[in-house]
C-alpha cells in the first residue's frame, strides 16, 4: 500500500512539472502587450516570479492601469497593483508609498527611476 502511494506521490509531483506554465519572452511580450487583463496579470507574477528584468520596458507600459480583475485567483487587484508588485519583486526595494490598487504617480516614478538606474529601461525625454 505504502509503494502505491509513494507511485502516485512520484506521478503527481511528475504531472505538476510537466504542466507547470513557462512563456518564453515572445509569449510574455505579446501577453503583456495585450488587452486581457488576465493574461497580463499572468505574464506579470511569471516576469516577477522568475526575475525577468528584460519585460521592464512592458510592465512599465501604461502603468496607471486600473482595471480591477474579477478572475478568482487575482480577485480585486488592478492591472496597476500587480504591475508595481512585480516591479517590486524584480528590483527588491519597496517604494515609499504603499502599493495598493489606486494608482500612484510617486510609486510609478519610483520604480521608473530604479530601472532607469538599472539600465533595464531608457527614460523618454
Amino acid at each position: 500500500m505504502k509503494k502505491i502511494f509513494v507511485a502516485l506521490g512520484i506521478i503527481l509531483i511528475g504531472l505538476y512539472f510537466l504542466y507547470k506554465p513557462r512563456y518564453d519572452d515572445n509569449s510574455l511580450k505579446r501577453m503583456l502587450l495585450s488587452d486581457n487583463k488576465e493574461d497580463m496579470i499572468n505574464a506579470l507574477l511569471y516576469a516577477a516570479k522568475t526575475k525577468n528584468t528584460s519585460m521592464v520596458k512592458y510592465i512599465l507600459r501604461e502603468p496607471f492601469d486600473a482595471r480591477i480583475s474579477h478572475n478568482i485567483s487575482h480577485y480585486g487587484q488592478s492591472v496597476y497593483q500587480v504591475k508595481m508588485l512585480a516591479m517590486q519583486k524584480l528590483t527588491g526595494v519597496e517604494s515609499n508609498n504603499p502599493v495598493n490598487y489606486i494608482p500612484d504617480t510617486a510609486v510609478v516614478e519610483f520604480y521608473v527611476d530604479v530601472a532607469v538606474k538599472r539600465g533595464w529601461l531608457i527614460k523618454p525625454l
